[in-house]
């Protein structure tokens, strides 16, 4: 928005006499200020206001350099900095949050606020180690008078016993002006934590089929719970899902001995109201921790 910077130029020895002070310096567009001011006799200094007018125009932090020179004195100059309050916040979220070697999150990009929605938003997407993620897209737009855009990660599976551990998925905002990267004015990181579950031990994996299923559906699609091992005697395994209202599955499944998968069938429930797809994480856990827990996601 709109703001100023109160300067102050003094000068030393004799105040008899009003004496002129020219000022120069780099600003461009982004600040504004008089070409001279006058220190009036018998003081030794005078303040006046830089302008910061608000261009709404996302540019990076700016350090400029303002100089006072006047006729029998020593040039004085200073440097400041104006930051910029026009880059569009953005969060970024990520369904599910852990997931196994070689699965997929599903990762939502969105609009802090509708301020600047009638102008899209490219975000440049890095992972803090490459080597995790197989595939990510390096950036990602928000199209003009749109919220949100999804799209998946897909991670890495190693094929080391290295446990588990995480990830960071970061995002910096592309300033059109300069081409560059900034972080947005509201000072928020755009940036989330993924948690990757090691898979070679005996693990569990699932996925939805199909990923996307329409609301209001007894047999709306099925989640396909599947292990690596060979069972002897039936596992039981909890499921869960983070989104309430949306759908239907049961609390646990058991996968027979000699199996290798089974099928759960999805229902999904109409909940009347126009708000959107929602993606649901879905979890799946051995009620016995004898192997790694598996997660998916399902928009609904």
């Amino acid at each position: 928005g709109d703001g100023s910077i109160v300067a102050t130029v003094t000068r030393e020895g004799s105040t008899d006499g009003d004496l002129t002070v020219y000022l120069a310096g780099t600003s461009g567009s982004r600040v504004a200020y008089p070409s001279y001011v006058v220190i009036p006799a018998g003081a030794s200094s005078v303040t006046f206001e830089i302008s910061v007018p608000d261009n709404d125009t996302a540019q990076t932090a700016s350090d400029l350099t303002l100089r006072a020179s006047s006729s029998g004195y020593t040039s004085a100059a200073v440097t400041y900095t104006v930051e910029d309050d026009d880059v569009p916040g953005v969060t970024l979220t990520l369904s599910p949050e852990v997931v196994q070697e070689g699965g997929v999150t599903r990762a939502v990009l969105t609009r802090a606020d509708t301020d600047g929605v009638a102008k899209a938003i490219t975000v440049r997407l890095a992972a803090s180690d490459p080597s995790e993620i197989a595939s990510m897209p390096s950036s990602v737009t928000i199209p003009a008078r749109t919220m949100s855009v999804g799209f998946n990660i897909y991670v890495a599976d190693d094929g080391l016993d290295n446990g588990d551990r995480e990830v960071e998925i970061n995002g910096a905002v592309v300033i059109e002006s300069c081409g560059c990267d900034g972080q947005p004015s509201n000072g928020d990181a755009i940036m989330a934590t993924l948690g990757i579950i090691d898979n070679d031990g005996p693990a569990l994996a699932l996925r939805a089929d199909p990923a996307t299923m329409k609301e209001g559906l007894d047999n709306a699609g099925s989640l396909v719970l599947s292990h690596n091992s060979t069972l002897t005697e039936p596992l039981t395994v909890a499921l869960s899902f983070d989104v309430e209202g949306e759908i239907e599955i049961p609390e646990t499944v058991t996968i027979p001995a000699g199996a290798t998968s089974v099928r759960i069938p999805v229902k999904t429930l109409d909940d009347g109201v126009e708000d959107g797809s929602k993606i649901v994480s879905v979890y799946a856990e051995a009620l016995d921790d004898s192997f790694a827990p598996a997660s998916t996601w399902v928009l609904v």
